[in-house]
């Protein structure tokens, strides 16, 4: 279940097969849980046909964009036929692309509820939207979702159940990457203090039963904290920017 409907920057599609060794067994879990799931891509990669799915994510706005989707698909798939029909328009009127920030585009975006165009995009430009893909598959991992607000809440739910695994993907330790600023409104842009996150996981990963794996920037702090728990690592090259980071994989297991 490569695919999915909706941009979710951070998750781990890509990532998964240089940790996928390390993951646990299926048939060692009855429940899985991603704690900062986002599109919960290690669920529906590795572990969508456990009965009890478990998922954990503070950003209700994206949370409430997936539901709508899911629930709306063959709306969705309507509209992403609108949006190639004018892609296509766009070329027979002999224009090369047909890019998001243009006139038409900031037009075209107001009447779409379901789709996300940047899901479609690369450096400004829309692509040609697959409409053969089926997410009715999908729909029914989604269905199975357990939602929580705080992964601490899931931490307290299974720190005892040994036949839990909760995959752990934070917001990276003292990243400066933009999406994790704060509300200009409310904090000035200041970068928001992860380090409170990391605090949690090492205490929790000091008593639980449950198997847990942590992926997480390589920093010294990170790896002198989680020392114990050191699995591998892995070089990872962003796609548009193409810079690259190792990753540090860290379990309890």
């Amino acid at each position: 279940m490569k695919h999915f409907p909706l941009v979710r920057l951070g998750n781990k599609q890509k990532d998964i097969k240089y940790f996928k060794q390390y993951l646990p067994d299926k048939k060692d879990i009855t429940t899985v849980a991603e704690c900062f799931a986002g599109s919960f891509a290690v669920i529906r990669n590795c572990f969508y046909d456990i009965d009890n799915i478990v998922c954990a994510d503070n950003d209700l706005e994206f949370r409430e964009r997936m539901n709508n989707t899911f629930n709306n698909l063959e709306e969705y798939n309507n509209e992403k036929i609108f949006i190639n029909n004018l892609i296509k328009e766009s070329k027979e009127k002999g224009n090369k692309n047909l890019y998001i920030r243009n006139e038409e585009s900031r037009s075209m975006m107001k009447k779409l509820k379901y789709v996300d165009l940047e899901t479609f995009c690369n450096r400004g430009i829309i692509f040609h939207l697959p409409i053969t893909i089926d997410y009715n598959d999908l729909k029914q991992v989604y269905d199975k979702i357990k939602w929580y607000d705080d992964f601490k809440q899931v931490f307290e739910l299974y720190k005892n159940d040994e036949k839990a695994f909760l995959f752990l993907d934070p917001p990276y330790f003292c990243s400066s990457n933009k999406d994790y600023k704060g509300d200009k409104a409310t904090d000035n842009k200041k970068i928001i203090d992860n380090t409170g996150i990391y605090i949690d996981i090492y205490e929790f990963m000091k008593v639980a039963k449950c198997k847990i794996m942590l992926i997480v920037n390589k920093s010294k702090i990170i790896e002198y904290i989680f020392k114990d728990y050191y699995k591998d690592k892995y070089n990872k090259t962003y796609g548009t920017s193409k810079n690259k980071e190792d990753l540090n994989i860290y379990c309890n297991y």
